[in-house]
C-alpha cells in the first residue's frame, strides 16, 4: 500500500495553508482566463502560417518570374529588348527577399518551439498531479529542444517504476510515462527539424513547370517501309506525281538546302579535321542534326529531326505569340516549347571494292563488294547483302543518276533495300557448294538464312538486318584499274521517339533552334527499320531513273568525293565521301512523313500533344527535402491541436522554472528515503502536485508542493 508523504518541516517553516477558489477575486479570476484563452490563441494560431505553407506547396503556386517585385513596373516578357538587363535586377531584388523568407521560416521555428514546449509542460503537470512524474522527467521541457537528450538515460529508464514499489502494481501510469517519453521524444525530434522544415517549404525555388498540354492526335506509325506518297512530305508535292515517282517537287524547298549542307561540310573540312553540322530550316524553325554513342554499337549515331514534327512545332510556337495576357512568354525567366514525335537514326560504312553478283534464283541473287584500302581493318573481306524480292518482299530496288559536270557523263546510283547483310572472307567462298568464282555446282545446296544470320561477325560494323545499299558506279569506269570497281555504302536506320525542345526567349535563342532529347544510340545491334529506297530519292528530289542535275552544288560535290574516293588512297577522302552521303541520307529520312489515328495512346503510340514548360519561381514538392519539410509540418500541426485539446480540456496553471526549482527544494528529505536509494534509481522516483479545490494546486510558500510517492517500508 502506497502513502503520500508531505512536506513536515514544522519548526523553521509555518503550516501550509491551502487557497481555495473563494480567495480569488472576480478581476484575477478573469485575467487568468483572458490570459490562458490568449496563449491558447496564439499557439493555435500556428496552424494558419502553417497551412498556407502546406497549400502552396501541395497546389505547386507559380510565384513568377520574380518574388522580390510584383506589378507592372516589374513585369518581365521574353520578347523585351532590354530583357538580360531587368533579370539581373529582379536578381537583386530576390535576393533580398529571400533574405526575408528565411527571417520569416525562424519566427516559425521559435514559434513552434514554444507551442512544444508548452505541450510537454502541460502533459508533465498532468502526469505529476494524477500517478506521479519521475525525477528524472522533471526538467523535460527545459531539455527537450537539445537533441542530445535523446541520449540521456533518464529519459528512457525514468518511466520504470522502483522495484517492489507500489507503482509497480500500476502498470497504466507507467504506461502513461513511456508514452510520455515517446512523445518528449518525437517532438525533440520535430523542433530541431522545424527550422530547415519551415525554411524548405517558405522559400519558393526556381523551376521548370510544365503547363497543361495541347489536345493531339495519336502516334501510328511511320511511312518509310513504303515509297514517298502524301503530299505532306514538301509543298508542292501531290499524290499522282508521287505515284508516278517523280520526286522532284521537294527540290523548291530542300535541294537548297542539301546543296547547302554538302558545301558546308566541304568549308569545314578545311576548318578542322571533324565537321561541324550546318544549321537548317522548316517553316519558323531550324535545327541542326545531332549524334550519340552506344556501347552496343560501333560508332556514332546521327538523328535526323522529323520535318513533319517540325512544322507541327512551328505552327505551336505561331500560337503563342498571339498578344494575350496568359501568353508563356509573359512573367517568367525563360521558356521551352516541347513536342514528341519520331526521328530516325542512322549508322552508315562506306568503302571502295570490286563488285559482283551470286544468281541464287532469278528472285534472288547475293551482291558482294570487296573491301579494299579504305578500311585497313577489313582488308580481305567482303560485304554483301541478299538481293531481290525472293528474299523479302521489302527487298525492293532504285536507280537514278548524278550528272558530272566536268566530265559530262553521269555517276549510275544503285539503291537497295536488303534483309540482311553480313560481312565475309574474301578469299573463302560463302557456301561449300559454291566455286570461288561465285557459280554454284551441280546439286549444290546453301543454308543461306545461316549464312546471313542476324549473329554478325567479328569484323562488322553495322547491324545485319534492314540495311540500304547504295552502290556508285563512275562515269567512266575505263580509266579504273579494274572495271567493276566502285564506291558502296551501307546505311541502317532505326527509329524511336524523342521530345522536340525549344527556347522560346528571341534574346538567348535568336536562330529559333530545336533541339531534341532523350536520344541514344541503337538499343541493340539489329534493332533496325524497313526503309523504301526511293526515300534517297526524294532526298535528292530526283526521279526513279531520273538525272540530278550536275550543276547543282550537292551533285559537284559527291561527285568530286566519288573521283577522290576511287583514286586516292587516303583514309581522309573515303572519311569525306561517307560524310556527303551521311548527309543525304539524314536529308531523306527527315522528309519521312507519319500517319496519326483517333485510338487510345499507349506506350508505343504516344499522344503528340506540344506543350510549354516555364522557368519561374514556384512552391512544389518535386525534392525529398521538401516531402520531408512536409512531413515534420504536418507533425506540427498535429502537436499545436494536442496542445490545443490538453489546454482547454485540463488548464494547468503555469509555473516559472525557478518557481518549480524553489518548490523542489523545500521539500524536506525526513525519512532519507532519496539518500538510501541507488544513484541509478533516484531519477525513477515520482513526484506528485496535490490539486486543491477546482484546479488550485495546493501551495507551499513557493505556491506548489511536491510529494514522493514512496513505499513507508522502504
Amino acid at each position: 500500500m502506497s502513502a503520500v508523504a508531505y512536506h513536515k518541516d514544522e519548526e523553521p517553516h509555518k503550516p501550509t495553508a491551502r487557497v481555495t477558489s473563494s480567495e480569488i477575486n472576480p478581476g484575477q479570476r478573469k485575467r487568468i482566463l483572458l490570459r490562458r484563452i490568449f496563449f491558447q490563441a496564439l499557439g493555435l494560431a500556428w496552424l494558419a502560417p502553417a497551412i498556407i505553407l502546406l497549400i502552396l506547396n501541395f497546389s505547386h503556386f507559380i510565384v513568377g518570374a520574380s518574388i522580390g517585385c510584383h506589378g507592372e513596373r516589374c513585369s518581365l516578357n521574353l520578347a523585351q529588348p532590354d530583357y538580360f538587363t531587368k533579370t539581373q535586377k529582379l536578381d537583386r531584388l530576390d535576393h533580398n527577399a529571400l533574405g526575408t523568407l528565411q527571417i520569416a521560416s525562424k519566427v516559425l521555428e521559435v514559434w513552434f518551439v514554444m507551442v512544444a514546449a508548452s505541450v510537454v509542460y502541460d502533459l508533465a503537470i498532468l502526469l505529476a498531479q494524477r500517478g506521479g512524474l519521475p525525477a528524472g522527467l522533471l526538467t523535460a521541457e527545459a531539455e527537450f529542444g537539445d537533441i542530445r537528450f535523446l541520449f540521456n538515460p533518464d529519459l528512457w529508464t525514468s518511466p520504470r517504476p522502483l522495484p517492489g514499489s507500489s507503482s509497480a502494481k500500476k502498470t497504466g501510469d507507467t504506461v502513461k510515462l513511456y508514452g510520455f517519453s515517446v512523445l518528449v521524444a518525437i517532438l525533440c525530434v520535430v523542433v530541431n527539424l522545424m527550422g530547415p522544415a519551415t525554411a524548405v517549404l517558405l522559400l519558393p525555388t526556381l523551376q521548370w513547370v510544365d503547363r497543361p498540354a495541347q489536345p493531339g492526335p495519336t502516334f501510328d506509325r511511320l511511312a518509310a517501309d513504303a515509297a514517298p506518297s502524301s503530299g505532306t512530305i514538301a509543298s508542292g508535292c501531290n499524290t499522282s506525281d508521287l505515284a508516278q515517282r517523280d520526286y522532284s517537287c521537294t527540290a523548291s524547298l530542300y535541294a537548297s538546302t542539301l546543296d547547302g549542307w554538302l558545301a558546308s561540310q566541304a568549308a569545314s573540312e578545311k576548318q578542322l579535321s571533324g565537321v561541324i553540322p550546318s544549321i537548317s530550316q522548316e517553316e519558323s524553325v531550324s535545327f541542326t542534326f545531332n549524334g550519340t554513342r552506344n556501347a552496343s554499337v560501333e560508332g556514332a549515331v546521327f538523328w535526323a529531326p522529323n520535318r513533319q514534327v517540325l512544322r507541327e512545332l512551328s505552327n505551336d510556337y505561331l500560337k503563342t505569340l498571339q498578344p494575350h495576357g496568359d501568353s508563356a512568354l509573359n512573367n517568367t525567366l525563360g521558356a521551352l516549347l516541347h513536342r514528341p514525335g519520331p526521328t530516325i537514326g542512322l549508322e552508315i560504312f562506306c568503302s571502295t571494292g570490286n563488285a559482283s553478283t551470286i544468281t541464287i534464283a532469278a528472285d534472288k541473287q547475293i551482291r558482294c563488294y570487296a573491301i579494299d584500302f579504305s578500311a585497313s581493318a577489313l582488308s580481305g573481306y567482303s560485304e554483301c547483302i541478299r538481293v531481290g524480292q525472293g528474299w523479302s518482299q521489302a527487298n525492293t530496288q532504285s536507280r537514278f543518276f548524278i550528272g558530272d559536270s566536268v566530265s559530262n557523263g553521269n555517276v549510275s546510283v544503285d539503291v537497295y533495300f536488303a534483309d540482311r547483310r553480313n560481312i565475309f572472307n574474301s578469299t573463302t567462298p560463302l557456301c561449300s557448294t559454291l566455286l570461288p568464282n561465285g557459280q554454284g555446282q551441280a546439286g549444290g545446296q546453301c543454308d543461306w538464312d545461316r549464312i546471313f544470320s542476324p549473329s554478325p561477325s567479328p569484323h562488322i560494323q553495322l547491324p545485319t538486318q534492314r540495311v540500304v545499299a547504295l552502290e556508285f558506279l563512275p562515269p567512266n569506269t575505263s580509266t579504273q584499274s579494274v572495271t567493276n570497281r566502285r564506291a558502296f555504302c551501307s546505311i541502317a536506320a532505326q527509329s524511336k521517339f524523342s521530345l522536340y525542345a525549344m527556347d522560346m526567349s528571341p534574346n538567348t535563342n535568336y536562330l529559333n533552334i530545336v533541339q531534341q532529347t532523350d536520344l541514344n544510340g541503337f538499343e541493340s545491334s539489329n534493332d533496325t527499320i524497313v526503309v523504301h529506297p526511293d526515300w534517297i530519292l526524294a532526298g535528292w528530289s530526283v526521279k526513279e531513273n531520273g538525272t540530278v542535275d550536275g550543276t547543282r552544288g550537292a551533285a559537284e560535290e559527291m561527285v568530286r568525293s566519288l573521283k577522290s574516293a576511287l583514286a586516292s588512297e587516303y583514309f581522309a577522302d573515303m572519311s569525306h565521301f561517307t560524310r556527303a552521303n551521311l548527309w543525304v541520307a539524314l536529308q531523306s529520312m527527315s522528309l519521312v512523313n507519319y500517319h496519326n489515328s483517333t485510338n487510345a495512346p499507349n506506350v508505343t503510340h504516344p499522344a503528340l500533344r506540344s506543350y510549354v514548360t516555364i522557368h519561374v519561381w514556384a512552391y512544389g514538392l518535386e525534392s525529398r527535402t521538401s516531402k520531408m519539410g512536409v512531413t515534420v509540418v504536418m507533425i506540427g500541426c498535429i502537436c499545436v491541436l494536442l496542445r490545443t485539446t490538453v489546454g482547454f480540456s485540463w488548464p494547468v496553471k503555469r509555473r516559472s522554472g525557478v518557481e518549480l526549482l524553489l518548490a523542489a527544494l523545500e521539500h524536506y528529505d525526513d525519512k532519507g528515503v532519496v539518500k538510501k536509494m541507488k544513484e541509478t534509481d533516484r531519477p525513477k522516483l515520482r513526484f506528485k502536485i496535490d490539486p486543491g479545490r477546482r484546479g488550485v494546486d495546493k501551495v507551499s510558500s513557493r505556491g506548489i508542493t511536491f510529494s514522493p510517492v514512496i513505499d513507508p517500508h522502504e
